[in-house]
């Protein structure tokens, strides 16, 4: 059982990647200060936590019943990462931002922030989303304790790391911050990229 544990915890946990998160996550919240940052993170990662159980409750039902592949899910979630990362690159994100102080922010945007992009899809993202919906059992009591146990610890060590990151970004000038956003924004452009030809392969319609 516990070893059955670790194995779900580091899978989710890998498909989750809160590291690989952590520049784009700084980016999308430049110019806020790090207690906002930090709430934005431990938020965000509440909710991908709850969109992650729901999706292995209701998931498979849902895209069966909808005719929706895991692929074209895919695509969807990689057409949000590009819309996002065109935003870095073009600087639309710092220039909303750079209107108020930080400490004036509404808290409708941390909540949107935490909601989208960072629950979803930044964490809970498409690859999150179907490995819960391949790898759990929620079905089983035993199962259904071992599965949301799992996921909670995946999340719980993700929303640890954010918010460290999220602590140390207050040491972080506003020059490195703006040249991060956009070398950030660039790589998640590519990353979009790949994601929606991946799912374009996988449903034959390209060949890679």
């Amino acid at each position: 059982m516990i070893a059955e544990f670790i194995s779900l915890a580091l899978i989710y946990f890998a498909v989750i990647d809160p590291i690989g998160t952590i520049p784009i996550f700084l980016s999308i919240t430049e110019n806020l200060h790090h207690k906002q940052r930090q709430w934005i993170a431990l938020r965000g990662s509440f909710v991908a936590f709850c969109v992650l159980i729901f999706f292995g409750l209701f998931g498979s039902f849902i895209l069966t019943h909808l005719k929706i592949s895991a692929d074209t899910f895919n695509i969807a979630g990689g057409a949000i990462l590009f819309i996002i990362s065109l935003e870095m690159v073009n600087g639309r994100r710092q220039a909303r931002k750079s209107k108020v102080a930080a400490e004036s922010v509404p808290k409708e945007e941390l909540i949107r922030l935490s909601s989208s992009p960072l629950a979803v899809p930044l964490l809970a993202g498409p690859a999150a989303i179907t490995s819960v919906m391949i790898f759990s059992d929620f079905y089983n009591v035993d199962a259904l304790f071992l599965n949301v146990g799992s996921i909670f610890f995946a999340v719980l060590l993700s929303a640890l790391i954010l918010y460290t990151a999220a602590w140390g970004s207050k040491f972080i000038n506003l020059t490195i911050s703006t040249v991060m956003s956009r070398v950030v924004g660039i790589l998640l452009a590519a990353i979009a990229i790949q994601t929606i030809l991946n799912g374009l392969d996988n449903l034959g319609i390209i060949a890679l």
